[in-house]
Protein backbone atom coordinates (compact mmCIF):
# COMPACT_ATOMS: atom_id res chain seq x y z
CA UNK A 1 0.00 0.00 0.00
CA UNK A 2 1.30 3.29 -1.42
CA UNK A 3 0.43 5.83 1.33
CA UNK A 4 1.78 9.48 -0.16
CA UNK A 5 2.17 9.57 -3.74
CA UNK A 6 -0.45 7.03 -4.81
CA UNK A 7 -2.55 7.73 -1.55
CA UNK A 8 -5.86 8.03 -3.41
CA UNK A 9 -5.32 4.81 -5.26
CA UNK A 10 -5.39 2.09 -2.01
CA UNK A 11 -6.40 4.25 1.03
CA UNK A 12 -10.07 6.00 1.65
CA UNK A 13 -13.05 6.94 3.04
CA UNK A 14 -16.18 5.89 2.01
CA UNK A 15 -19.58 6.22 3.32
CA UNK A 16 -21.09 3.30 0.71
CA UNK A 17 -19.38 0.24 0.85
CA UNK A 18 -21.95 -1.44 -1.62
CA UNK A 19 -19.84 0.53 -4.50
CA UNK A 20 -16.85 -1.37 -3.82
CA UNK A 21 -18.26 -5.11 -4.79
CA UNK A 22 -18.04 -3.66 -8.90
CA UNK A 23 -14.42 -4.66 -10.32
CA UNK A 24 -12.15 -3.55 -7.47
CA UNK A 25 -12.81 0.33 -7.43
CA UNK A 26 -12.91 2.67 -4.43
CA UNK A 27 -15.96 2.49 -2.84
CA UNK A 28 -18.25 5.56 -3.70
CA UNK A 29 -16.59 9.24 -2.16
CA UNK A 30 -13.39 8.28 -2.02
CA UNK A 31 -10.88 10.11 -2.19
CA UNK A 32 -12.33 12.32 0.85
CA UNK A 33 -8.99 11.47 2.75
CA UNK A 34 -6.22 9.50 3.81
CA UNK A 35 -3.87 10.16 6.34
CA UNK A 36 -4.51 13.49 6.58
CA UNK A 37 -8.49 13.46 5.94
CA UNK A 38 -9.12 10.69 8.15
CA UNK A 39 -9.40 12.85 11.25
CA UNK A 40 -12.30 14.62 9.78
CA UNK A 41 -14.18 11.14 8.58
CA UNK A 42 -15.94 10.67 11.82
CA UNK A 43 -17.18 13.77 11.88
CA UNK A 44 -18.74 13.46 8.57
CA UNK A 45 -20.20 9.83 9.35
CA UNK A 46 -17.46 8.07 6.66
CA UNK A 47 -15.86 4.99 7.15
CA UNK A 48 -12.45 3.72 6.43
CA UNK A 49 -11.59 1.66 4.02
CA UNK A 50 -8.19 0.01 2.66
CA UNK A 51 -6.93 -1.96 -0.07
CA UNK A 52 -5.58 -5.20 -0.70
CA UNK A 53 -2.35 -4.72 -2.62
CA UNK A 54 -2.26 -8.36 -3.33
CA UNK A 55 -6.18 -9.29 -4.44
CA UNK A 56 -7.57 -5.13 -4.71
CA UNK A 57 -9.97 -5.71 -2.03
CA UNK A 58 -11.02 -2.82 -0.55
CA UNK A 59 -11.83 -3.69 3.86
CA UNK A 60 -13.78 -1.92 6.16
CA UNK A 61 -10.90 -1.07 9.04
CA UNK A 62 -11.75 1.06 12.55
CA UNK A 63 -10.34 4.96 12.50
CA UNK A 64 -7.37 4.05 14.95
CA UNK A 65 -5.78 1.44 12.62
CA UNK A 66 -6.91 3.17 9.31
CA UNK A 67 -4.88 6.32 11.12
CA UNK A 68 -1.80 4.11 11.80
CA UNK A 69 -2.02 2.86 8.27
CA UNK A 70 -1.31 6.89 7.41
CA UNK A 71 1.73 6.95 9.29
CA UNK A 72 3.83 4.10 7.95
CA UNK A 73 5.04 5.76 4.52
CA UNK A 74 5.33 4.96 0.93
CA UNK A 75 6.71 1.15 0.73
CA UNK A 76 3.93 0.06 3.46
CA UNK A 77 2.07 -2.96 1.42
CA UNK A 78 -1.17 -3.86 3.19
CA UNK A 79 -2.84 -7.41 2.42
CA UNK A 80 -5.98 -8.42 3.82
CA UNK A 81 -4.52 -11.29 6.44
CA UNK A 82 -2.76 -8.34 8.07
CA UNK A 83 -6.39 -7.39 9.67
CA UNK A 84 -8.33 -11.10 9.88
CA UNK A 85 -9.37 -10.82 6.69
CA UNK A 86 -8.88 -13.30 3.26
CA UNK A 87 -8.41 -12.67 0.07
CA UNK A 88 -11.16 -14.86 -1.02
CA UNK A 89 -13.56 -13.15 0.97
CA UNK A 90 -16.22 -10.77 0.28
CA UNK A 91 -15.46 -7.38 0.05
Amino acid sequence: MLLQANLQQRIGISAAPAAAHASHAAPAGYGAGGAGGAAGAEDAGEEPWVQCDRCEAWRLVDQPYFDWLGQQGDNFTWFCEMRGFRCDDEE
